[in-house]
């Protein structure tokens, strides 16, 4: 046994990164034999005490490659007993996700603990992988890319389960259906999104409906450290949704928080997902990816890692332009543009998928994100040298000298925010 796969055992706060360790665990599984790995729980919970006694533990079993699966506890309390301890590792793995620049103090820390230490950091998706390449050291040869999985035993087209679903909620064969899956909040462009789809009804979409699932949150950026009072952002929904016309009203519905087997359900009877994130940690996004393994259509924001489900010489994903906006003397940060998000919904109800190409769209999917196909694309980074951490770039250095880098002079966002993110936008 060489190699230890590190991960908390107890479920995230956030259910998508719960699945997204879950996931991960069974590619690992699928190309590693099980003698010569062992998992390790590095409890959300643990104190340094408990951290001490796992660094010991790691050393008893000579592990000599360590891999990181989840997004909490950061990494950085358990390198340093490993260091301290002075164990013997080859190699360390890490799995980055979208909190990378909440933690990048620790993350620094974790470099210079690791610098004789083979390292890898995974991102799950192209433009997540260029803005850490722009906050390493542009010598670093050692980030690496894979999409977080997900399982097609789970989540794949079934004509069945739509029809039946659909029936059950008097959804007509000729009624075009949207999905918003995911937190509630600003920073999710909840409000954005309503009013887009009331302007969308108003003037092409009669026969039309959007379901919403989810809670409702008080985060608008912590990157800025900015919130709202308990239930702001609930009431700053509804008072822009009661003065939405009656009809618009109508043909929205809020659903709660959905458990997986709902949440197939609704991919399945939706005919397309529909988000206009702009949050700073949208490096993936399981909900749309979910819904497009269920052979969904899906009209989502060019920001961070939607970008990655539109597939070359596929349509079902249609990207709706993003830039950043600036008002007097500061920056507003991230945009979408509204008008082409109403042409992006008028497209996919337009070609309106039937069961035989959703089918196919499914499959094309599963092809790409699926457990099995991501287990090829771990075994492949696996097999490449990584390097010791090389350090950080002009532009880390510079996020790093600054108590809050992306919190503007006079509100806002600051031009370091922009130069961090430049990525994330449409190119």
């Amino acid at each position: 046994m060489s190699i230890g796969i590190v991960l908390s055992l107890k479920a995230s706060d956030w259910k998508s990164c719960t699945r997204i360790v879950s996931n991960l665990l069974k590619s690992y599984t699928l190309f590693l034999k099980e003698e010569d790995f062992k998992i390790y729980d590095f409890s959300r919970d643990s104190n340094s005490r408990e951290r001490l006694k796992l660094a010991k533990k790691i050393q008893q079993d000579s592990i000599k490659h360590l891999i990181f699966l989840d997004h909490r506890p950061q990494p950085l309390g358990l390198i340093k007993h490993l260091i301290n301890q002075k164990i013997q590792l080859d190699k360390i793995t890490f799995h980055l996700y979208g909190d990378f620049m909440l933690d990048v103090r620790d993350w620094f820390e974790v470099g210079k603990l690791t610098k004789d230490i083979e390292t890898k950091f995974i991102t799950a998706s192209a433009k997540q992988q260029r803005v850490v390449k722009n906050i390493f050291s542009k010598k670093s040869k050692n980030i690496f890319l894979c999409p977080f999985p997900v399982d097609k035993k789970e989540f794949f087209f079934d004509p069945v389960t739509r029809k039946e679903e659909r029936a059950k909620r008097n959804i007509q064969d000729d009624e075009f259906v949207f999905l918003y899956t995911g937190r509630l909040s600003q920073g999710k462009q909840l409000i954005p999104l309503i009013k887009s789809y009331s302007n969308f009804k108003k003037l092409f979409g009669e026969k039309s409906r959007l379901y919403l699932a989810g809670l409702f949150d008080n985060i608008i950026n912590p990157l800025i450290h900015s919130h709202t009072p308990q239930d702001y952002y609930r009431y700053a929904f509804q008072d822009v949704y009661f003065n939405l016309p009656e009809n618009v009203q109508n043909s929205i519905y809020y659903l709660g928080p959905l458990e997986t087997e709902n949440l197939f359900k609704f991919y399945n009877l939706s005919d397309a997902f529909i988000s206009f994130s702009l949050y700073h940690d949208e490096d993936y996004g399981m909900s749309p990816i979910e819904s497009l393994f269920c052979g969904s259509d899906a009209v989502l924001t060019d920001w961070g890692g939607y970008h990655s489900f539109a597939l070359e010489g596929e349509e079902s994903c249609s990207l709706v332009k993003t830039s950043f906006k600036s008002s007097f003397k500061k920056l507003d940060g991230a945009s979408f543009d509204s008008s082409d998000c109403i042409k992006k919904m008028v497209k996919v109800m337009m070609r309106k998928k039937n069961d035989q190409q959703r089918v196919a769209s499914s499959s094309l999917y599963h092809e790409h994100f699926s457990i099995e196909a991501c287990a090829k694309k771990l075994q492949t980074i696996m097999e490449k040298k990584g390097e010791p951490f090389s350090g950080f770039s002009d532009l880390g250095k510079e996020v790093l000298q600054k108590e809050t880098p992306f919190l503007g002079d006079t509100g806002g966002f600051s031009e370091l925010y922009f130069d961090t993110y430049k990525d994330y936008i449409s190119e």
